[in-house]
């Protein structure tokens, strides 16, 4: 059992995308339940940056960019997830 694990979980275009973060594991991104990025520092401080990306593979051969943002502390998790297409400004 993960101590502190928490977890967050969105779809985007039939794509499932999850990011697990515990105290011991560090952070993790998976895209369609395959593990794209992983960050092992306990604390994230910096939560203008993401901590975690990977590309999103889609229909006819376009891609996207999945970025997760983490800000953490002792006592506390901050999270977004971001999805950017090679459209979006």
């Amino acid at each position: 059992m993960a101590v502190m694990k928490r977890e967050w979980v969105t779809e985007y275009r039939g794509h499932k995308v999850r990011v697990v973060s515990s105290w011991f594991a560090g952070a993790k991104l998976y895209v369609d339940g395959e593990c794209k990025d992983e960050e092992r520092s306990w604390i994230q401080v910096d939560k203008n940056h993401p901590c975690l990306s990977s590309r999103m593979e889609m229909e006819g051969g376009a891609s996207v960019l999945v970025e997760s943002y983490l800000a953490s502390s002792v006592w506390l998790v901050h999270h977004k997830i971001h999805v950017m297409s090679s459209t979006d400004s």
